[in-house]
Parts: structure tokens; C-alpha cells; sequence
């Protein structure tokens, strides 16, 4: 199957041979095969976890909110920000959390609010991204 991760800014993957595509949807993890029925889903904040073909470890990618659509055969994800695993860096999501917290605690209106929230919400989950792929290195070294 064809796989495409597209953001607004950029086509983070466009992929052949992927076997797996699991995805946050609104009612939980999807898992897309091969021949998958024709789909069309809202995708929440969450991590991507695409599996190709011939490869033993899956990659991960952190994805905001977007849409999922499949034929079957291709397999098309549309989202408002998207990282690849090798593309996080744990000084600057350090860096994003702390920020984050610091605007919550001077907000001053609901807006500024949601919007240090949207921003924590982020970060922790590039954050949990980035422990889940160490610790899958450390059990690979052991």
C-alpha cells in the first residue's frame, strides 16, 4: 500500500510496500491493512505508527489533528503538523513544556489559555514519543 503523510507546510512521507498504518481516531487506534475497505476518518492529536513492508520495527511519527483517507491501496493522512521520530529533538520539547506551563500560569484570557494548553498538549506527546523510542533503543542494545 501507498502511504502519504501531508501537512500544510511540507509532504513528510510518501511511501510504498507499507504493510500497517495505525492512526488516533476519535473513537480510538485504527489499524489500516493492505485491500483495507474504503475509509474516511477524523484523526485526533496522537503518534502514527507506519509499518513497511520486510522490516521488523515500525516508524513513528507525532501528528496533530487531521483526516485519514483509504482506498485500500493508498492510504492518505492530512494534519496540521506532523514530526517524523528522528525529527525530535528533547531540548527544544524540554524548552516547548516549559513555556507552556509559564503561559498558563500568566494567561489572562480563555483564549491564551487554550492556546498554552494546545501547546502543552503537544509537547507531551512529542515528549512520550521520544521516551517510547529510547526505550525500544535500550532494549535493542541489551
Amino acid at each position: 500500500m501507498k502511504v502519504k503523510i501531508i501537512t500544510p507546510n511540507r509532504v513528510l512521507l510518501d511511501k510504498d510496500n507499507i504493510v500497517a498504518v495505525s492512526a488516533p481516531s476519535q473513537n480510538g487506534y485504527i489499524t489500516i491493512l493492505d485491500h483495507h475497505q474504503g475509509l474516511f476518518t477524523i484523526l485526533q492529536e496522537g503518534v502514527i505508527t507506519i509499518k513497511e513492508q520486510n522490516k521488523k520495527d515500525g516508524e513513528y511519527y507525532a501528528i496533530g489533528g487531521g483526516y485519514l483517507k483509504t482506498d485500500g491501496q493508498e492510504t492518505i493522512i492530512l494534519v496540521n503538523r506532523a514530526f517524523g521520530q528522528d525529527e525530535l529533538n528533547e531540548k527544544i520539547i524540554e524548552k516547548a513544556i516549559a513555556s507552556a506551563k509559564q503561559q498558563l500560569n500568566k494567561t489572562k484570557s480563555e483564549q491564551e489559555r487554550q492556546e498554552a494548553l494546545r501547546l502543552l498538549n503537544r509537547s507531551l506527546l512529542d515528549r512520550s514519543l521520544l521516551a517510547k523510542l529510547q526505550k525500544k533503543r535500550q532494549n535493542k542494545s541489551i
